[in-house]
């Protein structure tokens, strides 16, 4: 059975080479995730193992996510999609075998994400090769014979499969009367066989890092560490005392009292919608803005190096965090209410658009370590959890169509004074645009629409035509191109 499954990894290797694209990450994604998930599960169920509650839920959270590059993922965010899309896939992989240090989301999630992705593949590097030599080992006179030869063709078909493209590539070009030879025979394939050859040579190691991984998770078999271990090594580092991080978090809470004291007027604007003097809105919406999150990030290291490293209890300890968290909402709302008046005055952006969500998780991971402070909570699987989630709904949601639907509307309202549709990505924000396209009466903007929506069917069109037809697909890119056909 290992012997089979380890083929069957090795050709799953060639279409992850195939199927998964950094620069053109689409269906082929989806589809790959989809084999991925279909052998682990045929795998488990041959090894006798079954799915358990916990393992079908993250199956689903996984093959939800692998459907968003169906749909289509903007470019800036596809390099940290496809980094999730594979923690998923591993983490999922340890949860199906029971293979987790402790058995749930919590502390251990490191240890469980270390495993997953170095420890148990390469721990287990040469399983493949191993399995495969099990199944071609001649068996004694007493043992079963049928079947003994399956595995022996398997791999003649794949050492066929890797050498002969090679020769043939070799041969066409050393003699003229070969090559023309082979055009007559293989002209009507569309066959790159250096490609080919590449991604077969390739597809070795890749095979044996997906083997090792299921291999492993069933068996246990080159994890490292264990759940006690690591609950241990927590206590250890949480060994110092409060005055370690008491005195910081005292001399910045005095720090911000009297900056708060100081600017008062200046920051009280931010919530009253007044203009202090000697400033414009564009000049007072930027004024400070990257400051204040530097020092709120600054605060999170403080409290974070508070969890990891300092012993709980304490009444001091919970009222200097509660001030510091409370402290650390003010200068992010003041932030946030910032960018408010900024996209008010300009309008929507992408970045616009991340820096909003990236602010609001920022606000419910201090409002969650603040509550750790009074009841102790499962911090690090709510953490874990809501981190999780909050990617999820950022890649889920289409963000340069809600850019151009609001800027749309601010601009006809007389709010924003210019209505710029190269912001946003036109594969994405098709759809509003056609809208705009017949809906508005400025005949400028139908113009500026139309022409983003060709450059959308031209960027379709280049994908297309760079041999990532299928694997690039995206059903956004998809609507766009018929979209630009009916302008």
């Amino acid at each position: 059975m290992d012997a089979v499954f380890a083929l069957c990894a090795f050709a799953l290797g060639y279409l992850f080479l195939r199927l998964v694209t950094v620069f053109y990450a689409g269906a082929g994604v989806t589809i790959f995730a989809a084999l991925y998930a279909v052998l682990v599960l045929a795998y488990a169920h041959c090894s006798g193992v079954r799915c358990s509650r916990a393992g079908w839920g993250w199956l689903a959270f996984f093959l939800a996510d692998s459907l968003l590059f169906l749909r289509g993922i903007a470019a800036p965010l596809q390099p940290a999609a496809l980094l999730f899309l594979a923690g998923l896939a591993v983490y999922w992989t340890l949860v199906l075998f029971g293979a987790r240090l402790s058995g749930r989301v919590d502390g251990c999630l490191g240890g469980d994400l270390r495993n997953a992705f170095w420890w148990g593949p390469f721990g287990n590097f040469s399983a493949l090769p191993g399995a495969l030599a099990h199944g071609l080992k001649r068996r004694g006179p007493g043992q079963k014979q049928r079947g003994a030869a399956a595995p022996a063709v398997l791999l003649g078909i794949l050492l066929t499969l890797l050498l002969m493209p090679l020769v043939l590539f070799l041969l066409a070009g050393a003699d003229p009367s070969f090559e023309r030879a082979l055009s007559v025979l293989f002209g009507w394939i569309d066959f790159d066989f250096p490609s080919v050859f590449l991604r077969l040579v390739l597809a070795v190691p890749v095979s044996f890092y997906l083997f090792g991984l299921f291999w492993g998770a069933r068996r246990g078999a080159g994890l490292r560490s264990s759940a006690e271990k690591l609950c241990q090594a927590a206590e250890k580092r949480r060994s110092l005392g409060f005055a370690a991080a008491g005195i910081p978090i005292a001399a910045l809470l005095a720090v911000y009292l009297i900056f708060f004291a100081a600017q008062l007027p200046y920051f009280v604007s931010a919530f009253s919608d007044l203009l202090p003097a000697g400033f414009t809105y564009a000049g007072y919406a930027r004024r400070g803005f990257f400051e204040l999150l530097w020092v709120t990030a600054v605060n999170l290291a403080l409290l974070f190096f508070l969890k990891r490293r300092v012993r709980p209890g304490g009444r001091a300890r919970r009222v200097l965090s509660a001030l510091l968290c409370g402290a650390t909402l003010l200068l992010l709302g003041t932030a946030a209410r910032k960018l408010g008046l900024y996209i008010g005055i300009f309008g929507l952006t992408r970045k616009r658009v991340w820096a909003a969500w990236a602010m609001a998780l920022v606000g419910v991971v201090v409002l969650l370590a603040l509550a750790d402070e009074f009841r102790q909570l499962p911090l690090a699987r709510a953490l874990a959890l809501l981190c999780c989630g909050w990617f999820f709904l950022l890649c889920a949601v289409n963000a340069d169509s809600l850019v151009l639907r609001y800027n749309c509307a601010a601009w006809q309202a007389g709010r924003i004074e210019e209505m710029d549709v190269s912001a946003v990505d036109p594969v994405f924000a098709a759809g509003a645009l056609y809208e705009i396209r017949w809906s508005a009466s400025d005949a400028g903007l139908r113009q500026r629409c139309e022409e983003a929506l060709g450059r959308a069917a031209n960027r379709e069109r280049l994908r297309a035509e760079s041999g990532d037809r299928a694997a690039g697909f995206t059903l956004a890119g998809l609507r766009a191109s018929r979209l630009a056909e009916k302008t």
